[in-house]
């Protein structure tokens, strides 16, 4: 007995059962639900659904999905077709049999399912997640230029705030987050050479347009970027 419990292979069982038992007390399974039942009723009750195609980098997962949702105020969230993820009140509609659909294995975790072409594996959204930092801690102002390692751009939802951008850059494993003209951006650093640093006052004249009211929080320019460090309540 002691031989057998020394091997790999049974130290990999004993890991997955913990990953398998962790991702079931985190995330509570709804159901596997049609797509076309899903839009029937939630159209029919006025209500929301965001589909969010997510980037190739983010490797969809139960818990990345859940995340990109945690910026709605959603009471679910559900995975599609391996690389989409769906947030809102997706608990209408028929419960498939989870055998037959459902059944497609997410990039991201192979212990997940990530739904299939027609359906969603619905999941409801936990009550916490790990808090980004806000007010977060300013970088400071800067000149834009093309060579500034924050240039890739986040899709932000329809009103941003710097909440959302800094959980959206936390996601993506980045330690800076920015805005230029109103627009969410990560990075890991500044180029030393292109950044250049101007007062910050410079960068303090459009507000988010998630957050216009006392008091404002700013989100650049169009010539100037405004760059904050991304950072939990636990860190």
């Amino acid at each position: 007995m002691r031989n057998l419990l020394n091997r790999p292979y049974l130290v990999s069982l004993l890991v997955l059962a913990s990953a398998v038992c962790l991702q079931a007390e985190r995330f509570k399974y709804v159901g596997c639900r049609n797509i076309t039942d899903i839009k029937r009723y939630t159209e029919a009750d006025n209500k929301k659904y965001f589909e969010v195609k997510l980037d190739a980098d983010l490797m969809n997962s139960v818990s990345t999905c859940a995340i990109v949702c945690s910026s709605y105020a959603v009471k679910h969230f559900g995975l599609r077709n391996t690389d989409e993820c769906w947030c809102g009140d997706l608990d209408r509609g028929i419960k498939l049999p989870p055998k037959v659909f459902c059944d497609f294995i997410c990039p991201g975790s192979f212990t997940d399912r990530c739904g299939d072409r027609t359906s969603l594996s619905v999941y409801e959204m936990p009550v916490r997640f790990a808090k980004v930092k806000i007010p977060a801690e300013p970088v400071g102002c800067y000149i834009s230029s093309e060579q500034l390692k924050l240039k890739a751009e986040v899709p932000n939802p329809e009103f941003v705030t710097h909440e959302k951008c800094s959980r959206a850059c936390w996601m993506r494993r980045q330690k800076l987050f920015g805005f230029l003209d109103g627009v969410c951006h990560c990075g890991n650093q500044l180029s030393d050479e292109d950044a250049m640093l101007i007062s910050m006052e410079n960068c303090e004249k459009l507000s988010c347009p998630g957050n216009a009211a006392k008091p404002y929080e700013f989100c650049g320019t169009d010539g100037n970027f405004i760059v904050f460090k991304v950072a939990t309540e636990s860190q």
